[in-house]
């Protein structure tokens, strides 16, 4: 049994009752007129070696040693962190894996012993 022509169908082809309605209602729009009730963005998640870091992002830096000390640095707007005794090291564009090798040059030039 073939489907009927919709409306539409049937205006474009000249065989449409002529008290077709021409009221038009866009679909879709009813999807977003109330809040999504089950997102939750997620704010707290483990990143992988390939991510590439940039302002916002927060990391927490652990040392020890013949020291130890734990720092929670955030990236600055300008791709900048600034750490005690070791300055302010830009990091933006660096990835997650290069950061540890990164951080760990920097750190040596000033403390021995770490890991």
């Amino acid at each position: 049994m073939p489907d009927r022509p919709s409306g539409f169908e049937q205006y474009i082809a000249g065989t449409a009752s002529p008290v077709l309605s021409t009221d038009i209602k866009q679909f879709g729009y009813d999807l977003f007129e109330k809040s999504p009730s089950t997102f939750a963005p997620v704010t707290s998640v483990p990143v992988g070696p390939d991510y590439v870091l940039g302002p916002g992002d927060e990391f927490k830096i652990t040392l020890w040693g013949k020291i130890d000390d734990a720092w929670t640095v955030v990236v600055d707007r300008d791709g900048n962190i600034s750490l005690p005794k070791i300055g302010i090291l830009g990091v933006t564009g660096l990835t997650f894996h290069e950061l540890k090798g990164f951080l760990h040059k920097e750190f040596s030039k000033y403390y021995t012993g770490l890991r």
